[in-house]
């Protein structure tokens, strides 16, 4: 979001709509399918054991997100909250150093992660970045596993009822919230200046 940065425009906007994803995940994290609630992955009593593979360098293959998987989904869902927080504060004006601060720690966690996912496709020899995006693993490496129990017939209509009422109110406290470079050309700051 620097003055000199092609993206600056979409500063704002970005923010906006990672609130509306970060809506949508905690919405899902409860009604979505197995794998994606957050009963089924956040399990801190498993960290102890898989971090001990991990040192034996023997991690075994999971389902789902493996316990430390699911910690860096937690911490990069509470800290994109915390920078689009942070950046809501800029409308009024004041916390532009701590939203800079969270937003670089972000990139760095991101980082982080990928470096994780990465290290983990090659020690559990799968690949986990296909895995993330097509949600499947192969039946070959878990032989014997159910398929994942699917989100429930009305899980994606709340979903969207989420995200629509999530942009909703977004329009209500930024109404320039969803145009890139609005902000910008209206000579209001909400961080773009100043970053």
């Amino acid at each position: 979001a620097e003055e000199d940065s092609i993206l600056r425009g979409w500063h704002v906007t970005a923010g906006w709509i990672a609130a509306l994803l970060i809506g949508f995940r905690l919405v899902w994290g409860f009604i979505g399918g197995e794998h994606a609630r957050f009963a089924s992955f956040v399990r801190p009593s498993r960290l102890r054991a898989h971090l001990a593979t991990l040192v034996a360098g023997r991690p075994e293959s999971s389902l789902g997100h493996n316990p430390l998987g699911a910690i860096a989904t937690l911490v990069l869902l509470i800290t994109v909250a915390a920078v689009v927080g942070t950046g809501t504060m800029l409308i009024g004006g004041g916390g532009e150093d701590l939203h800079e601060g969270l937003a670089n720690a972000l990139l760095a966690l991101i980082g982080l992660h990928v470096a994780g996912v990465l290290m983990m496709s090659v020690l559990s020899r799968e690949n986990l970045v296909r895995a993330m995006v097509t949600g499947k693993k192969p039946r070959t490496r878990h032989p014997g596993a159910a398929d994942a129990q699917p989100a429930p017939g009305l899980a994606l209509p709340v979903a969207a009822l989420a995200i629509a009422g999530g942009a909703w109110g977004i329009l209500q406290v930024d109404p320039l919230a969803m145009t890139p470079g609005a902000h910008a050309e209206a000579g209001e700051g909400g961080g773009e200046d100043a970053d």
